[in-house]
């Protein structure tokens, strides 16, 4: 009898999540925490405080990495593909070597969804004084409106040494660089705003690398001979009077410093600010303005009409955060799935159901790989753990200013192949992943080698319910 009670839950659950699409309890949380403000040209950032997120790169796994890269979600940015994608950002072009996906045949990323975690709820366990951060004087981050290789490619400024630590090695102040493993670069340091008793961890000046012949600084500081300049000081931070209005910083960029490139043309000219809302004017300047400095080449854009041309925009912001913290699974709100902007119309209507098949078994490769990792845990009983199976969807939609927006939701939806289900629970504001069937389980775990189940090691319960699902 008891066997039969059981059953016929397990049925009213899988009726109950025959909802096609909507909102789950989290996804109405986040878009609460990204909301755009009222008057974006009078009053910036003043909508929600935002959200973080960050794929895997590597780095979590590397102790010397004390920050690592994250990306600020608001939508008061308005540019699309905002989160590091999973390929190479630079194909497709002319130039190099460009494979195409297995799953998609793509050369590039743009065309393909993407992963990552997110965090909203626990936001207050990265950022200090969170409740305060839209507060004009509050600047306790390091904040980069653009890709800007904070953790791996920039000298971190010692004042009291009077020289820099590079990524294996020293450079003195007008003096050439000196090979030492010792050294880590601004990757190396504790998080926050140097000048605010923070570690400067990612704060710092673009290094060339090892790999050039001369290995040095080379920031584009865009001096224009009468004292002013993009930065303000050794630690290559904003100049903040250019950015009262930041197309004064893009024009200074422009006239003493900048040129038509790729998208990477703006890592060696890419200054971090204090805060959230310097950031985003500096972005959303550098969207608009992306016909004046980036030529299309690297990837191929042609930044016409058409929604294809306009997803290989590199659109994250790179903020370097405590490397425990953002990938601690109890500051995760879900692993989020995102479509590529604008499938079809504006994309306020997009679904998992418009991809294409081969965009399908992508997204089944990337649940295996998430799976493999230990980030996510498939099935109903893994829904209230973290790492658990919790997921949202998210879509890029244009709106009628020609500015992107983000939105959160779920939808039910089989993997091509059947080795996933994504369950949307509208009564119970429930989206979680699951295996599509016991032989299907078998089959995803040939995908990876993955041999994980809601009993693995690395698992964590919350102990609570969470907010976003009382």
């Amino acid at each position: 009898m008891a066997c039969a009670v059981v059953v016929a839950s397990r049925m009213l659950l899988l009726v109950q999540a025959q909802d096609d699409i909507g909102y789950d309890t989290v996804s109405t949380a986040l878009n609460q925490q990204i909301s755009p403000s009222k008057d974006y040209l009078n009053f910036p950032y003043s909508g929600g405080k935002g959200i973080l997120v960050r794929s895997p790169d590597g780095y979590e796994d590397e102790s010397a990495k004390l920050v690592v890269p994250s990306t600020l979600w608001s939508n008061d940015l308005f540019m699309p593909s905002q989160i590091y994608p999973d390929g190479d950002p630079n194909c497709p072009n002319g130039d190099q070597q460009c494979d195409a996906d297995s799953d998609t045949g793509e050369l590039g990323p743009w065309n393909d969804p993407q992963m990552g975690a997110v965090i909203g709820s626990m936001m207050g366990e990265l950022m200090p004084n969170f409740d305060n951060i839209q507060d004009y004087d509050w600047g306790w981050g390091v904040f980069y409106s653009t890709d800007s290789n904070a953790v791996d490619g920039r000298c971190r400024w010692r004042s009291d040494d009077g020289g820099y630590d590079c990524p294996k090695g020293w450079l003195d102040w007008g003096q050439g660089f000196n090979h030492d493993d010792q050294f880590s670069g601004a990757g190396g340091y504790t998080f926050g705003n140097p000048y605010a008793d923070g570690g400067g961890g990612g704060a710092g000046c673009h290094f060339n690398s090892l790999w050039d012949t001369n290995p040095e600084i080379d920031q584009i500081n865009g001096d224009d001979g009468q004292g002013t300049a993009l930065v303000q000081d050794q630690d290559c931070q904003c100049n903040y009077d250019l950015l009262q209005n930041a197309g004064d910083w893009v024009d200074q960029w422009l006239q003493y410093g900048g040129y038509s490139g790729p998208s990477s043309s703006m890592d060696v000219a890419a200054c971090w600010v204090s805060n959230p809302r310097d950031l985003i004017k500096l972005q959303n300047e550098l969207f608009w303005r992306r016909y004046d400095w980036n030529d299309g080449s690297h990837p191929f854009a042609r930044w016409d009409t058409e929604p294809a041309s306009q997803r290989p925009y590199w659109g994250w912001n790179e903020i370097p955060v405590d490397n425990v913290a953002v990938n601690n699974p109890l500051n995760w709100d879900a692993i989020m799935i995102k479509l590529p902007a604008m499938l079809e119309g504006d994309g306020s209507g997009d679904r998992l159901s418009m991809l294409s098949w081969g965009q399908g078994v992508k997204i089944e490769h990337m649940l295996a790989f998430y799976i493999d990792k230990g980030m996510l845990v498939p099935g109903s009983d893994n829904v209230m753990n973290r790492p658990g199976s919790f997921v949202v969807l998210v879509r890029e939609w244009l709106d009628g200013s020609d500015n992107y927006q983000r939105e959160f939701f779920c939808e039910t939806w089989s993997s091509p192949n059947g080795y996933f289900q994504i369950w949307f629970f509208g009564n119970q504001g429930a989206c979680y992943v699951d295996y599509g069937s016991s032989s299907a389980r078998n089959s995803a775990h040939h995908l990876t080698g993955a041999e994980h189940n809601s009993t693995h090691g690395s698992h964590y319960s919350l102990g609570r319910t969470p907010a976003a699902l009382v």
